[in-house]
């Protein structure tokens, strides 16, 4: 037996310290520090590892005994020792008692693992267990193994300490079983009937994974905060001479600041916002300072900062805007490290840099994956994989949610059936979490309703009228093959050669073709090709390129799938897009004329079909979404910009009218957090496309 006070979590690193340090970093990842699911936060601190101080763990790390031995394992018989001590709770509340005791067995058996059973059921699986003369016979020798005078002792005053109303119970083997055959599993789940309590228990899982992985990394329990300026976009814009000119759309970007500024902060204390603005109005930027300016007023009432953290659809997009927030920073002398502005998403780079030297480099994806930082640039999927899952290393992030900042951009990418799952749980963590959220649009779908919602640029119907950038011409009626488009636009390319042109379709392979015609039908002129099976580095040098093209007025032919429509940066005279979800149709019109530069860009919509017939959309889109685009689209020749968004808002009406939402929000209630990953009844982001192989493609020295 090793005394309790001599034992180590880690080689290095004693037991108690570490236990200690655990539940000091959980109770910190709470606002409310004084509630029974903080403080149930932190008991997970103080015993998801104190089955450690078995003799045969204790063995392994201060004896180097190398023999894997089922005796060593914790953390069953850590969560079992909980569950004990959690019977002695004072709580006059039955249902609080019960969520309290099973969120912490369930915490603390998976800590090293992945929500795999409902919780009921994992309670019900240890009872099983027990029932077993050879599990019940390690579980006694790993227990009579431990020093429980020296643990009994410590916890006691650990307890106290951290202010836990518990009757500290005798800790006994025999107790332990007793209080295990005294459960009842289906009372304990009936405890979990809101989604207020299954997101808390979420908070008091993550709070416990971020804590302990931490920890055990760096020996800290809280990593030092950055201050930011609230100004830092005033100032950018300054240097820019962002309020210098005096053309239309930047006067329109100015008005939309402004206004989005003066419109947030004295509603600051709310916490669902809408932005809804014409592409290319300068949303980014606008909403970076709103974004500046409300975590300076949280900051002051709260007495810490919350994290900004920036969603974009897709990763095509997101080396643009971070290169756009760190223009920002930089503008102001700011050094730019992970800690200050973070990028993550499955492609990035996990390399973490930091003003702090105690953060070295080995920890790099801990710290990016539970993004450490003052401003996060990330993707929806990162976010809503964050609440939706039952995976250890995306829940481990969960708690970063507490009183952040979430911009969500291009927000109409979510599908519908997403959207009254994603309001509820929303809506969860703004009441529960003090979270504030920030939707960011061109076509405003209903994700968020008019009376949960305050819309940040009220008027904005004025400013879509405004504008006449742009005309859509539909040109669906007949559907025509690759040849035969091809053809039109060939015939008009050659009648005006000074112009550039964007075609957008709607699979690889039809980009592909279209590529093989250009090549042999235009020879000396400018062709690109996008898509995403290029790698990352080839696309943002396309990109690039594409845009020092169209800066210095060469006339060029770009063929792209989808990936351009949400925010890339380029302007173009014309665009054709295959038919596709209105609001599609509408995001790839912000790639025409988007700065005003000419007297009107014209966006032409085809219908396009393969050699069989069929159509190209079939197996991209939902089919109700083509069908409510058609009869939207149905009566009219030719749209102006000004109009634009009143279709979507027709649109949006009719989508929502006839599609049925999933409640996938369910599955978080009754605790089925395995069902989350399921692809036929849980949250499905982006559709799998069966077997796919990465691969890691070497292009230059840094890779």
């Amino acid at each position: 037996m090793y005394s309790f006070s001599n034992c180590k979590a880690h080689p290095g690193d004693p037991l108690q310290h570490h236990l200690e340090s655990v539940a000091q970093a959980g109770g910190l990842l709470w606002r409310d520090t004084a509630s029974l699911s903080a403080k149930a936060a932190v008991f997970c601190g103080l015993l998801h590892d104190v089955g450690k101080a078995n003799r045969w763990f204790q063995a392994r790390i201060q004896q180097g005994v190398t023999k894997k031995d089922k005796h060593s394992y914790h953390s069953k018989l850590s969560a079992i020792i909980a569950w004990h001590v959690s019977s002695g709770l004072r709580c006059e509340d039955t249902a609080e008692k019960n969520r309290f005791r099973l969120s912490t067995l369930v915490a603390i058996l998976k800590h090293h693992g992945h929500l795999d059973r409902p919780w009921a059921q994992v309670l019900e699986d240890i009872k099983w267990e027990m029932d077993d003369p050879g599990s019940q016979k390690l579980l006694r020798e790993q227990f009579e193994s431990l020093d429980i005078e020296g643990i009994s002792l410590w916890l006691a005053g650990a307890l106290k300490t951290h202010q836990i109303s518990i009757d500290l119970p005798e800790i006994s083997f025999d107790a332990l079983i007793t209080s295990l055959k005294r459960a009842r599993p289906l009372r304990m789940k009936k405890s979990f009937s809101t989604l207020e309590n299954s997101l808390d228990f979420l908070h008091i899982y993550g709070s416990l994974l971020q804590a302990d992985k931490i920890h055990s990394a760096y020996d800290k329990v809280e990593l030092s905060r950055l201050s930011l300026s609230s100004n830092l976009v005033d100032n950018y814009c300054k240097h820019k001479k962002f309020n210098s000119s005096s053309t239309e759309l930047k006067c329109l970007r100015n008005v939309i600041y402004q206004e989005l500024e003066k419109n947030l902060v004295p509603n600051h204390r709310e916490k669902f916002f809408t932005v809804t603005a014409p592409t290319g109005s300068g949303k980014t930027l606008a909403c970076l300072n709103a974004a500046l300016k409300l975590r300076s007023l949280m900051e002051k009432e709260n007495g810490y900062p919350p994290r900004i953290i920036y969603c974009l659809p897709f990763t095509s997009i997101i080396d643009q805007n971070y290169q756009v927030y760190a223009n920002v920073l930089g503008a102001s002398e700011m050094k730019i490290t992970s800690n200050l502005l973070l990028k993550h998403h499955h492609l990035s780079d996990m390399q973490y840099s930091s003003s702090d030297p105690e953060f070295a480099p080995d920890g790099s994806e801990l710290l990016v994956e539970t993004w450490q930082s003052e401003i996060v640039v990330t993707t929806f999927y990162q976010l809503l994989y964050t609440i939706f899952t039952n995976r250890n290393g995306e829940l481990k992030r969960f708690a970063q949610l507490q009183d952040s900042i979430v911009m969500m951009d291009e927000v109409q990418a979510i599908p519908r059936k997403y959207w009254d799952p994603i309001r509820r749980v929303f809506m969860t963590l703004g009441k529960e979490m003090g979270t504030r959220f920030l939707l960011l649009t061109a076509t405003k779908p209903l994700l968020f309703t008019e009376d949960m919602s305050r819309e940040l640029i009220p008027n904005h119907q004025i400013y879509f009228n405004k504008l006449s950038r742009i005309k859509l011409v539909n040109r669906t009626h007949p559907s025509l093959n690759l040849p035969e488009f091809f053809d039109k636009i060939s015939a008009e390319m050659t009648s005006n050669p000074d112009a550039s042109r964007m075609v957008v379709v709607n699979q690889l392979r039809a980009v592909r073709e279209l590529f093989e015609m250009a090549k042999i039908r235009f020879p000396h002129k400018h062709i690109f090709c996008l898509s995403s099976n290029i790698t990352p580095l080839d696309r943002r040098r396309k990109i690039c390129n594409i845009r020092k093209h169209l800066d210095d007025k060469l006339p060029c032919l770009i063929l792209t799938t989808q990936l351009i429509e949400a925010g890339v940066d380029l302007s173009v005279d014309i665009v054709d897009r295959d038919i596709a979800p209105l609001d599609s149709i509408i995001q790839a019109a912000g790639r025409c004329n988007r700065h005003g530069e000419n007297s009107a860009g014209t966006v032409n919509v085809w219908s396009l079909v393969n050699d069989k017939g069929t159509p190209y959309y079939k197996n991209v889109y939902d089919p109700l979404l083509i069908n409510v685009t058609k009869e939207v689209l149905k009566d009219c020749q030719t749209v102006e910009e000004g109009r634009f968004h009143e279709l979507a808002q027709t649109y949006f009406s009719r989508m929502c009218n006839r599609s049925e939402p999933t409640n996938v929000d369910k599955l978080l209630i009754e605790g089925e957090f395995e069902k989350l990953r399921d692809p036929r009844e849980g949250f499905v982001l982006i559709d799998e496309m069966g077997a796919v192989q990465p691969y890691f493609v070497i292009q230059n020295d840094e890779d």
